[in-house]
């Protein structure tokens, strides 16, 4: 009985080492398991983040494409200033950013302006001169608090109480291949990231609606193509050319 009691009392060796494989085999199992579930969710909250930030991306380029031309409409100004261009890979929108009214007349021939308020104007940015009948573009070449020196003398004459000195924002969507970064860039500033990790950015301009397509993909996600249209209206009220 003695004998009996002992084999009863607990587990062999041999049964000890089964037990402990078949536990160890059990832990690294669940750790395979835990570490594809793992996997899995990170590619399925990298392919969610990407589809966010290129959304976010597409709405800030369609909500820059609605400005384009915007207040640089006039009755017969209309083409002044390319509101929506292709050069080369990289899509520029311009529209009227602020207006100041002039404080005396300007005649032909004549390259500086005295205008009520340029403290936003500087030098390098374009200006569209304005009247109810005509309209030209010009470069600043210098800037100062009321008074504005353009790069080239005015093609005709403007009268103080009729005309608009406006100021042209000009906002730049471009790749940068090497670093795979789409960038927004407002005037003479530096390209901030628009999309991280993108791998191509294309567009076209219809004519002569000015109909944009754009499409986006990012090296995150399924590289699907992520495709918008927008009707720039403001630019087609403005003359698109």
């Amino acid at each position: 009985m003695a004998q009996a009691a002992r084999r009863m009392s607990g587990f062999s060796l041999f049964e000890s080492l089964i037990a402990l494989t078949l536990f160890l085999f059990i832990i690294l199992a669940g750790i395979e398991i835990f570490g594809s579930a793992r996997k899995i969710l990170g590619k399925l909250n990298e392919a969610q983040t990407a589809e966010e930030n290129i959304a976010a991306a597409l709405d800030r380029i369609r909500t820059d494409i609605r400005t384009a031309g915007r207040g640089l409409a006039g009755p017969a100004g209309v083409g002044t200033v390319m509101c929506l261009e292709a050069a080369g890979e990289t899509l520029v929108i311009r529209s009227g950013e602020s207006a100041t009214p002039l404080t005396a007349d300007a005649a032909a021939g004549q390259s500086v302006l005295a205008v009520a308020d340029a403290r936003e104007f500087s030098a390098g940015r374009t200006v569209c001169v304005m009247d109810g009948s005509k309209a030209e573009a010009a470069l600043i070449e210098t800037a100062g608090e009321n008074s504005l020196s353009l790069a080239s003398p005015l093609t005709g004459s403007y009268v103080r109480a009729v005309t608009e000195v406006i100021l042209v924002q000009k906002i730049s969507f471009y790749m940068d291949a090497g670093r795979s970064v789409l960038r927004r860039k407002v005037d003479a500033g530096t390209g901030q990231p628009l999309l991280e990790e993108a791998r191509s950015f294309a567009f076209s301009i219809g004519s002569p609606s000015p109909i944009v397509t754009i499409a986006v993909r990012s090296r995150l996600g399924n590289e699907e193509a992520h495709a918008t249209t927008v009707h720039a209206r403001n630019a087609a009220l403005a003359g698109h050319r």
